[in-house]
């Protein structure tokens, strides 16, 4: 579903969502993946790597989303960046300018283009206003998660967009201010990024796509927790893996798939 952010389509409402979330649990799972293979390999060389990523759309504010996503990204900017600058130790203003300054540098981090500037720029956004409001406050409020989450998906927008531009289409159809469509007309237009099953049943399998997704990693435990649990089920999943990704290693799967291509 990386196509979704790559072209110059017309979304509406359903389709935004539908782009927006795949992207979101897409560059969750390659994360993730990436992280335990990296503390894999690390540990076939002898070295131990620290957990890189925690289940951050189970957080429940936007600091518990920077504590689970690329922690060692999060602890090298904030002993590098926000307490060298001064952190929270001048006052509320300064800290807040702080905060700000250092999501900035850390979007920038991911790359150069404005785009990852204003990724930065609206996590430094959400921070400043969590801490300005109460984080303790905000987490009471029932919801909160669910609007964290969100937030975390409006960002990605920009994330992955090629273009401001069109960062700004799919922003304005996330908001329904380019109408709605039917939930099939929503991915046929896009029939070339869907995989086989969802053209064969439908908008009924992107619903059921989405919602077990969402169900898996806000509900599931991830690797680390399998792993410290019960090490037979651990075993018992990596098992499996292995057995799928044998069974499937001469089939093509491309990582992305670009306008250029199609």
């Amino acid at each position: 579903m990386l196509i979704f952010f790559s072209g110059s389509y017309e979304f509406k409402f359903i389709g935004a969502w539908i782009g927006l979330l795949s992207y979101t649990f897409q560059i969750y799972f390659d994360f993730s993946a990436y992280s335990e293979m990296a503390i894999g390999l690390g540990k076939m060389f002898g070295f131990e790597f620290p957990i890189n990523f925690n289940s951050p759309y189970k957080a429940k504010s936007f600091s518990d989303f920077w504590n689970r996503w690329h922690i060692t990204l999060s602890r090298f900017l904030r002993d590098y960046l926000y307490i060298p600058l001064g952190g929270n130790r001048n006052g509320n203003v300064k800290t807040y300018v702080n905060l700000s300054l250092t999501m900035l540098i850390g979007g920038l981090w991911h790359g150069a283009s404005w785009l990852f500037v204003i990724w930065g720029a609206l996590h430094g956004l959400y921070l400043t206003l969590e801490r300005l409001i109460s984080r303790e406050r905000l987490e009471s409020i029932f919801g909160y998660r669910i609007i964290v989450f969100i937030a975390v998906c409006i960002a990605w927008i920009f994330f992955r967009s090629e273009n401001l531009d069109f960062a700004l289409k799919v922003l304005e159809s996330c908001f329904l201010m380019n109408g709605i469509e039917s939930m099939e007309s929503s991915y046929t237009v896009m029939s070339f990024g869907i995989p086989e099953f969802v053209r064969t049943y439908g908008g009924f399998a992107v619903l059921a796509a989405i919602s077990g997704t969402l169900i898996l990693v806000n509900f599931f435990p991830n690797a680390a927790q399998i792993k410290s649990r019960t090490g037979y089920l651990y075993l018992f999943c990596m098992t499996l893996i292995l057995v799928y990704c044998l069974l499937h290693v001469d089939k093509p799967s491309p990582f992305y798939i670009s306008n250029s291509e199609n």
